[in-house]
């Protein structure tokens, strides 16, 4: 398919010059090789499409209607890759987020309405829910959440930023249990902590303590 398409480019070059020579300077490679490529364009078609002679170019019947459907294939094809190309870059006119509870109160409510600000064309719809979504079968553009680790998957995950958690306990708590003194007292204390849709359950990361 490659090497059609090449073909189609080279031959509609050599049309619109009306030179060998001409297209082989655009493409730096020699005239015998854009040559080349009419003649194999000619042999995938089955049918002459140029009249060829020391002085001359001109297109025949078959030619010439080829050239106009070439011309349009491939307007498209460039403007569809020019399309796919600028995906990333232009605001869609809808983007679908899912974010965690937390992560949506703090910051991320604060974000979109400046997010909107400066792209009022584009239309956010924001779920907020603990629980992780299917963002492909659930229609999800992306998802914002706060996780020590991903499980492995086809999602491409970006760093945003690192929050941390502070560990509290309730003075009425406190007089009834030993105050932790190191990790390892940790063990005897009843724990509560805000399930994870990611992360492993009952896993710890302390950044500090003794």
């Amino acid at each position: 398919m490659a090497d059609i398409v090449n073909g189609m480019r080279i031959f509609v070059r050599v049309v619109e010059t009306g030179s060998f020579t001409a297209v082989a300077k655009e493409n730096d490679v020699t005239a015998a090789q854009v040559s080349h490529a009419v003649t194999t364009l000619e042999e995938q078609l089955q049918t002459v499409v140029l009249h060829r002679t020391t002085r001359h170019l001109s297109l025949t019947e078959s030619g010439g209607r080829f050239y106009e459907r070439a011309k349009a294939i491939l307007a498209d094809l460039d403007a569809a890759t020019d399309e796919a190309r600028n995906a990333s870059v232009l605001a869609a006119d809808r983007v679908r987020l899912h974010c965690a509870p937390g992560l949506a109160q703090n910051l991320v409510a604060a974000a979109l309405v400046s997010y909107q600000a400066a792209h009022s064309e584009v239309h956010v719809e924001l779920k907020v829910e603990q629980s992780m979504p299917n963002l492909v079968e659930d229609g999800y553009d992306l998802s914002l959440i706060s996780a020590t680790q991903l499980p492995d998957s086809v999602y491409v995950a970006q760093p945003l930023s690192t929050a941390y958690s502070v560990m509290i306990a309730s003075p009425g708590y406190l007089e009834s249990n030993a105050m932790p003194r190191t990790c390892d007292d940790l063990a005897s204390h009843t724990l509560l902590e805000l399930e994870s849709p990611v992360a492993p359950p009952d896993e710890w990361l302390v950044a500090s303590g003794k």
